[in-house]
């Protein structure tokens, strides 16, 4: 069982030769971290043909294992975006369910979940500029090269720090602080917005040593990526 992440191409041409880019200079997680080993089943790119989750002749993207999880996933969906800002089509108006607002004044770049799903990728010069974006909106902020600005503006971060769960002292005391904040919980129906940002706070206060230290290590990835990509089209 796994998914498939991944783009639409402008065009078969622009496809094929990110396709082959990408089967030359992709790296693993493990290769980019240099130790460990990679959990993702295999890289896809749709170079043999269509995606397992996605039959656009198109896509161009990845089939991950469902276990794929951490910092991996995260390389992964961020040269996903990488690839949209590069080559990809964009659009304007995206379902309800998926951002709110959901039509914007101009096209944007985009990445497909499983074939169906469609996801908007907000480009920003910066913090300032992300934190202007609606709250509904932020988780689709990136920088130019479509990796995520930092925990204040994209929460899924917090997500991809996994080293606290394995340290007794910072696991305890997070789970301290997050203690008091569960024993306060609004109940009711209505979701509590201010609750759930300060659920949030607490999180990044103590995952935001592992994100500042890894995330860099993505962009640095993606920037070498932009730099082939952009030495082979000049």
């Amino acid at each position: 069982m796994g998914y498939s992440i991944a783009i639409r191409a402008r065009n078969r041409k622009l496809r094929k030769k990110m396709v082959k880019f990408m089967t030359k200079n992709f790296r693993m997680w493990s290769d980019v971290l240099g130790k460990g080993k990679s959990i993702s089943s295999r890289p896809g790119l749709g170079a043999e043909g269509l995606l397992d989750y996605d039959q656009s002749k198109l896509a161009v993207g990845f089939d991950y294992a469902s276990h794929c999880h951490g910092w991996e996933s995260c390389l992964i969906y961020s040269i996903t975006r990488w690839m949209a800002i590069k080559i990809g089509q964009r659009k304007s108006k995206f379902s309800k369910s998926t951002v709110k607002p959901n039509k914007f004044r101009k096209p944007v770049p985009f990445m497909v979940y499983d074939g169906y799903e469609f996801w908007p990728i907000l480009v920003v010069k910066d913090l300032k500029e992300a934190m202007r974006l609606p709250k509904t909106a932020r988780w689709c902020a990136t920088d130019k090269l479509g990796v995520y600005i930092g925990p204040e503006v994209n929460r899924i971060l917090t997500t991809y720090a996994e080293r606290v769960f394995f340290d007794k002292k910072l696991s305890e005391a997070m789970a301290r602080e997050t203690g008091k904040l569960f024993k306060n919980r609004p109940t009711g129906d209505k979701e509590d917005d201010e609750w759930r940002e300060k659920y949030e706070d607490v999180k990044v206060k103590f995952m935001r040593p592992e994100i500042d230290e890894m995330l860099p290590l993505i962009r640095k990835e993606i920037a070498r990526l932009d730099a082939l990509w952009e030495a082979s089209t000049n």
